[in-house]
């Protein structure tokens, strides 16, 4: 059986490669398994410390002294991103959308980082701690006083650091259903729910509450958003949601033919066309379906694509470059967001950063491995998988989020993106996304 090397990688909101990659910890494996990115640092220090000191001195008295100590330092740290605290990166310094606030911390966001109103900002650290240390002193003096003192000091400690224990958090129950504990940040009382509930200020609320007398008019069923806690309809076949109500998807969609070659979506009670193989929307309300080659086409750049010194002129995107392109507007127009704030409608094509993003590829291909460098606000870099291959694992692989976590599914549904250059470079399947 033939086995497939297949990596993923992501990179997000004009990071540098060199500081995205210092908190990006990347797993890769054979047949098909994504690589995903991983914003958790972890530090292991184990220190042994051995101090043996002799001092003669001649004096008025005559002491020995002898001290062991033994210490040994074990500590891991867990290092938050923004991502693994709930929140994303924003674009503008100090604006973040409803149901989110401002962080004292930017954390490893350029600008600012946002976080969910009563969301979970825990950082967890766990010290071990053993001290080793052996110090003789040896005294003489005149009184011939001998002091014989032998200390053997062990000293093991396990610290958790919970940072919830304190009085801050007296008479705070979190109405049963959860603990109290104090944002590390800002100090102030929170509670961390069970699951099935959400906070609500310092109560915590059942899951169910949330879906109090929504009846999804009739034609679907509430559920409760994990990210924000919120109600959303998850509707029957042949209906839409349209805020927390069901309606027929074909009063969304009537008259709305896709140009013939596609079929009408309703996402929040708009149309967006998922169009058929070979063809994508032009339009950016994604309304009409054209062939592929009349959008993902060449164009006039000033840039050196293959690095071999001269700057290109023009760019011709591959098949396989406007397949991908094609492949990630149908995935956004048909893709249920689940209630996540995610958008459908198409991204235009960027003939620059599909060079850049065919440059890229090339690098990787000679490096050998995968990494983020040259890119707007967001990139994904693949290698060892077919344009469809790669995407099915963007959007339903392991540890690939909705938004507004970091993950490559987020990059290609992120509604403040409406660009997208694909560069590919072969053999190996060697891939770029690049977004704005």
């Amino acid at each position: 059986m033939k086995h497939i090397k297949f990596q993923i990688l992501l990179s997000l909101i004009g990071l540098p490669a060199f500081i995205f990659a210092a908190f990006l910890s990347l797993h890769c494996s054979n047949n098909g398994q994504s690589r995903q990115g991983d914003t958790d640092t972890d530090t292991d220090t184990d220190m042994d410390i051995d101090i043996d000191i002799d001092i003669d001195t001649d004096t008025d008295t005559d002491t020995d002294i002898d001290i062991d100590t033994d210490t040994d330092t074990d500590t891991d740290t867990q290092e938050p991103s923004c991502a693994s605290l709930g929140g994303y990166c924003a674009l503008h310094k100090g604006e973040c959308r409803s149901g989110y606030i401002v962080s004292k911390d930017d954390y490893d966001c350029p600008k600012t980082c946002c976080l969910p109103e009563g969301g979970d900002t825990d950082i967890d650290t766990d010290t071990d701690m053993d001290t080793d240390m052996d110090i003789d002193v040896d005294t003489d003096t005149d009184t011939d006083t001998d002091t014989g003192t032998d200390t053997g000091t062990d000293t093991g400690s396990d610290t958790g650091s919970d940072t919830g224990t304190s009085a801050s958090c007296d008479g705070i129950t979190c109405s049963g259903h959860g603990k109290c504990t104090l944002d590390p940040f800002l100090q102030t009382p929170r509670c961390i729910c069970d699951d099935g509930y959400h906070a609500q200020g310092l109560n915590c609320l059942s899951d169910a509450d949330s879906c109090a007398g929504i009846d999804c008019s009739g034609h679907g069923t509430c559920k409760v958003n994990q990210s924000n806690h919120s109600a959303y309809c998850d509707c029957e076949q042949g209906y839409v949601a349209v805020g927390l109500d069901c309606i027929e998807q074909d009063k969304v969609c009537q008259g709305v033919d896709c140009s013939g070659h596609g079929t009408c979506w309703a996402w929040g009670g708009k149309p967006v066309c998922g169009c058929d193989e070979g063809y994508t929307p032009s339009r950016k309300d994604g309304l009409d379906c054209v062939p592929t080659s009349q959008v993902c086409k060449g164009g006039k750049i000033d840039y050196d694509v293959d690095g071999d010194g001269v700057n290109e002129t023009y760019f011709e995107p591959s098949d396989d470059e406007c397949f991908m392109y094609e492949l990630v507007n149908y995935t956004r127009a048909t893709s249920d967001d689940e209630g996540h704030p995610e958008c459908h409608t198409p991204l235009a094509w960027d003939v620059l950063w599909a060079a850049h993003g065919r440059n890229h590829s090339k690098k990787m291909s000679e490096a050998g491995h995968l990494f983020h460098e040259d890119f707007p606000y967001g990139q994904n870099c693949a290698r060892g998988c077919d344009p469809k291959c790669e995407m099915n694992l963007y959007m339903s692989g392991s540890n690939e989020p909705h938004c507004p976590e970091l993950s490559h599914h987020c990059n290609i549904m992120r509604c403040s993106f409406s660009h997208l250059g694909v560069g590919y470079y072969n053999p190996g399947y060697w891939n770029t996304q690049n977004f704005y």
